[in-house]
């Protein structure tokens, strides 16, 4: 576990002030020994050193790992006196909480994104490729600071899951993909091939929630030079409307893309992907 310390009084970076001292007195008031508290990075002061939001309060603190700003970090207090001390939890795969509890900050963090950036989605158009999505989405962003906070705990969050993973699994979160599509979630799996290394073979299940069709997945396989993909609706629609709905897949345009079918999603494929990481990984 990481420690971190909010501190009182001057560092070597100078003077605090009476300010940093009456927000950690509050802090003692309202808070307890063992007590699980979360807060969000908000800036960086220095090496090791960052403001921290818990409970509304900016409090500056120490900080050995390195987050991402606006990434949501949970600690348990260890003291309040004479220094408040705490122990970050989310220190990564070494010593961090269970996978379970990872998901689960995951879950929270995509919904408070997918309520701050709802109305950025509107001048999307489908159809689009996948490079143009992303694109218009990070430069959306940059006129949005809460969309842009909360998409950067989101990531931080599936960063921390990938931790728990193992090295040929990779799990992201890119809601251009499918742009309005909420829960989206996606996971990737590298099998090396025994008789030629050098051509792996790669599954890559992209899922999200819609309106029309529920939960879908899109499952893509590939090993150069050829694409293959799968796609699984909880509610079976004509191939072509779902089809017209979905962001062309994101791949060269020198191979060979074939869609397999299209079927209806397997009742044990109801949970999503994120309940087949916390099943695997447990």
């Amino acid at each position: 576990m990481t420690s971190l310390k909010i501190r009182q009084g001057k560092s070597s970076l100078g003077g605090w002030g009476a300010g940093n001292q009456e927000r950690a007195e509050a802090f003692r008031r309202t808070h307890h020994v063992g007590q699980k508290v979360h807060g969000r990075l908000i800036r960086w002061e220095g090496p090791g050193l960052a403001w921290v939001n818990i409970g509304n309060q900016p409090l500056l603190a120490q900080i050995q790992s390195r987050p991402a700003h606006g990434a949501r970090l949970t600690f348990i207090i260890k003291k309040l006196k004479p220094e408040i001390m705490l122990k970050e939890i989310f220190g990564g795969s070494q010593a961090g909480l269970p996978v379970f509890d990872l998901i689960k900050d995951f879950t929270a963090l995509r919904a408070e994104f997918e309520a701050a950036g709802a109305s950025i989605w509107s001048t999307f158009s489908a159809g689009n490729n996948e490079s143009v999505n992303r694109q218009s989405f990070f430069e959306k962003l940059k006129n949005d600071e809460d969309t842009a906070l909360a998409f950067q705990a989101v990531t931080a969050s599936a960063a921390r899951i990938n931790s728990f993973l193992a090295s040929n699994e990779t799990f992201f979160y890119w809601p251009w993909m499918q742009p309005g599509g909420r829960s989206q979630a996606a996971v990737v799996r590298r099998k090396p091939q025994d008789d030629s290394p050098d051509m792996s073979f790669f599954e890559m299940t992209n899922e999200f929630e819609s309106a029309n069709f529920g939960l879908v997945q899109i499952n893509t396989l590939y090993r150069h030079p050829t694409v293959g993909y799968r796609i699984l609706a909880q509610i079976l629609p004509h191939a072509g409307s779902i089809k017209r709905r979905l962001t062309p897949l994101p791949f060269p345009g020198n191979l060979e893309v074939n869609c397999i079918g299209l079927e209806r999603l397997p009742a044990n494929k109801h949970g999503g992907i994120l309940s087949e990481l916390l099943l695997s990984s447990s």
